[in-house]
């Protein structure tokens, strides 16, 4: 019985010895699986960091796209406005192109006379011109013409047209043209450096 207990011992222990190295390699094998879950889970997330990085990048292109637009459009607009701080000189330029236009089409001015304009918050400052004309409707067209084809901005607020005479029309028309004060006023409006 004496011999007995040695080998039920070894096998014991052998047991034991073996359930040990299972249990540290279902351990072990719990541990890499955990890091690779881990290493999985991580490589998703930097996958799906790279998407919405990529969706970022394409929205910036956009933005860019528009801000080239929108600074094309800006310098299109200011190339229309008169330019000066002094509302007296812009007001005469305008008389002055308005004048050379109303010759060149023929109409004859009866009154031509600037009138003050209220001043809206963010908004271009401007001038606005009351006509009385006389004239036929070829020469009020041409003139029409001749402010559609004019670099500067006019904007045409009121108009009434009557017959007078024969052909002949007279024409009453608000005409209003916008300045710019000052090199920066548009940039410091839109809240830009």
């Amino acid at each position: 019985m004496s011999r007995l207990i040695p080998n039920q011992f070894r096998s014991q222990q052998a047991l034991l010895l073996l359930t040990a190295g299972l249990l540290t390699a279902i351990a072990l094998m719990a541990f890499l699986l955990s890091t690779y879950n881990n290493m999985v889970a991580r490589l998703d997330d930097l996958e799906q960091q790279i998407f919405v990085d990529q969706k970022n990048v394409r929205k910036l292109h956009g933005l860019r796209f528009q801000v080239k637009q929108q600074k094309q459009q800006i310098g299109q607009i200011e190339q229309a406005l008169f330019k000066d701080n002094d509302q007296d000189t812009v007001t005469s330029e305008m008389q002055i192109k308005v004048q050379a236009m109303l010759q060149k089409s023929g109409l004859e001015p009866e009154s031509l006379r600037p009138v003050n304009s209220r001043a809206i918050t963010n908004t271009l400052p401007s001038v606005v011109l009351k006509l009385r004309l006389n004239g036929d409707m070829d020469q009020f067209i041409s003139f029409l013409v001749a402010i559609y084809r004019n670099r500067s901005f006019f904007h045409i607020e009121g108009l009434t047209i009557k017959p007078f005479q024969q052909d002949k029309l007279k024409i009453y028309m608000d005409l209003r043209a916008y300045y710019q004060p000052s090199s920066n006023w548009l940039t410091k409006t839109l809240g830009r450096k």
